[in-house]
C-alpha cells in the first residue's frame, strides 16, 4: 500500500519530540490508514493496545526510554512504507519537530558544501539499526539543556543529525519498495 499524493507534505506531528506524543500520533495514523503496519508494530509492542495512550505507558514505566525510542523508530519505519511516491516520512528538514510525509527535493540529493556522496550497500535490517541508533542519539540530545542536532566527528567535521536521519529514512523507504 502507498498513500496517494494528497498526503505529500502533510505533517502528522508539530511542535513536540516527546516519545509519548509521537507514538500516539503515529500509531493513530497507522491504525486508521495502514492496519497491516499497525498490527506489525503492535505484535512487537502489545502495550500499545493494553493502555489508552502512550502517556500511560510512560506514566507507569511500562517501557524504558530506549524501548520508547525503538517503538517510535518502528512506527516511522511503517509510515515510511506507505509514504507517497517521492516522499519520506520523518522530521522536516529545517524543522526537526515537524514529522510528516515530506517530498524529496533535488536540493536534498546534492551536498552544497562539496562533500562527495558515496554509495554503500546495506541490508534493510542494517539500515534500520542505523536509524534506531541515530534516533536514540537524537533523543538523548533532547534531554540536554543545550540541545543541538550538530554532531562533531573525530576528524572535526560537523554533521547535521536531523538531515542524516532524513536521508537514511528515505533510503530505507526506497529499499522497502524494491522488495
Amino acid at each position: 500500500m502507498q498513500l496517494d499524493n494528497d498526503y505529500k507534505n502533510m505533517s502528522l506531528s508539530e511542535g513536540t519530540l516527546r516519545n509519548a506524543d509521537l507514538i500516539d500520533r503515529f500509531a493513530e495514523f497507522l491504525r486508521d490508514n495502514y492496519k497491516t503496519g499497525y498490527a506489525a508494530v503492535a505484535a512487537e509492542y502489545p502495550e500499545m493496545d493494553q493502555y489508552d495512550s502512550a502517556e500511560e505507558i510512560v506514566k507507569y514505566d511500562v517501557l524504558d526510554a530506549e524501548e520508547l525510542s525503538e517503538l517510535v523508530g518502528m512506527l516511522i519505519w511503517e509510515l515510511n512504507e506507505i509514504a507517497p511516491e517521492g516522499c519520506y516520512f520523518g522530521p522536516h528538514i529545517g524543522d526537526g519537530d515537524s514529522f510528516g510525509f515530506w517530498e524529496v527535493t533535488e536540493e536534498q540529493d546534492s551536498d552544497t558544501e562539496g562533500n562527495e556522496k558515496i554509495t554503500i550497500e546495506l541490508t534493510r535490517n542494517e539500515l534500520r539499526v542505523l536509524l534506531e541508533v541515530l534516533d536514540y542519539e537524537m533523543n538523548q540530545r533532547q534531554t540536554l539543556s543545550t540541545s543541538s542536532w550538530d554532531y562533531q566527528l573525530t576528524n572535526g567535521d560537523i554533521v547535521d543529525l536531523d538531515s542524516l536521519f532524513t536521508e537514511l529514512s528515505e533510503a530505507l523507504r526506497k529499499a522497502g519498495h524494491k522488495n
